[in-house]
């Protein structure tokens, strides 16, 4: 195992499940999903070492570990010169009494948190308690630590173009027009020809923009390195414009369903309740700690801020890949043009009337 596009092909699967089929509003095929993932996971363990599922097939740990690479800690060595004096290497062959790395790191080595789960295997294990958590710059590992691999910018890219999508699938547009290419292609049932072309689409709709994007730069800046390394090299701007949508969405939902937080906290196991009447369930949606306006400008200032570490990251990633000539505004337009187009998009997506699944 050396990639992570099993992980991409089933972070694409599970949207289609979720969203297309709509299998998390059915119990028993909620169920029928999480065995397979832990079928999956036993296959791992039959076939690899050590927890490749976790490492290479989970579409949950890579987006965690994509997104570490924003976090503002990190586990790293105390002193990296008892790391490269270690003969042991027990964080990474651990001992008789902690297990070894489940994703074959060595601490001392480590650059990116993307593949490590926090299991504290290696701290444990250290004999020179040399390991603990430090805090660092935000996004200082999409900025200058994460190594750019061609299977992870896919798959970063794959994390932006399903995280709006997601949202997307939520806008009253969004069921008019799928019923609409139904009716076209002659579409039945629950229309899954219609939203599978619709993801597709929207899948292709980001990464051909990005590809275009690398394209121009590339272009215009007159480079010479080859295609596939810029295209790695700077997908890692897709990180922030994904992380701050996210972010932003979720707090919608928190916000507009926080009146009934109160009612769990007293009840937290649903004890003799029944399910809320539309009628109870708009109250509660109304009943919002904020006001809609605080809403929108906080999520505003996520996307904004969103935007900014991506410029951040743009300039860095350039000045990599040309560091011996300055990084000019014309080299860095098109992949602006890019962010600020992604930041647009989200902001506009959060400030249209959302449907919420019940």
């Amino acid at each position: 195992m050396r990639n992570i596009w099993p992980a991409l092909f089933l972070f694409v699967g599970l949207t289609w499940l979720e969203l297309g089929v709509g299998i998390t509003t059915n119990p028993y095929a909620t169920a029928l999903m999480a065995l397979l993932m832990v079928v999956l996971a036993t296959l791992s363990l039959a076939l690899f070492q050590r927890n490749a599922f976790c490492r290479y097939f989970c579409p949950v740990g890579r987006t965690i570990g994509s997104y570490s690479q924003l976090s503002p800690i990190e586990l790293r060595p105390i002193n990296t010169q008892t790391c490269a004096d270690c003969k042991t290497l027990d964080c990474y062959h651990g001992n008789e009494e902690i297990e070894p790395c489940p994703t074959w790191l060595v601490m001392g080595r480590i650059q990116q948190n993307s593949y490590c789960t926090s299991c504290g295997n290696c701290s444990q294990s250290c004999p020179h308690d040399n390991i603990d958590w430090r805090l660092r710059r935000a996004g200082e590992e999409a900025i200058a630590g994460g190594r750019p691999h061609w299977d992870e910018a896919w798959f970063m890219l794959g994390l932006l173009a399903l995280t709006g999508f997601h949202g997307i699938t939520m806008m009253p547009f969004w069921e008019e027009g799928i019923s609409q290419l139904g009716h076209a292609i002659g579409d039945s049932g629950q229309l899954l020809w219609s939203f599978s072309i619709g993801l597709i689409l929207s899948l292709a709709a980001v990464i051909g923009l990005y590809a275009i994007a690398i394209a121009i730069t590339r272009s215009v800046g007159r480079l010479s390195i080859e295609y596939k390394r810029i295209f790695a090299t700077l997908a890692f701007v897709s990180l922030p414009l994904a992380f701050a949508y996210h972010v932003a969405h979720n707090l919608s939902h928190l916000i507009r369903e926080s009146g009934g937080i109160a009612s769990v906290i007293q009840n937290p196991f649903g004890t003799n309740t029944l399910p809320l009447t539309m009628t109870e369930m708009d109250q509660r949606m109304n009943n919002m700690l904020i006001s809609p306006a605080m809403l929108h400008a906080i999520q505003a200032g996520l996307i904004v801020a969103g935007f900014l570490l991506a410029v951040q990251i743009l300039r860095y990633r350039c000045q990599r890949l040309l560091p011996h000539q300055p990084v000019s505004l014309r080299i860095l337009l098109p992949m602006l043009g890019f962010a600020a187009g992604i930041s647009g998009f989200h902001l506009w997506l959060l400030m249209q009337p959302m449907i919420m699944r019940m």
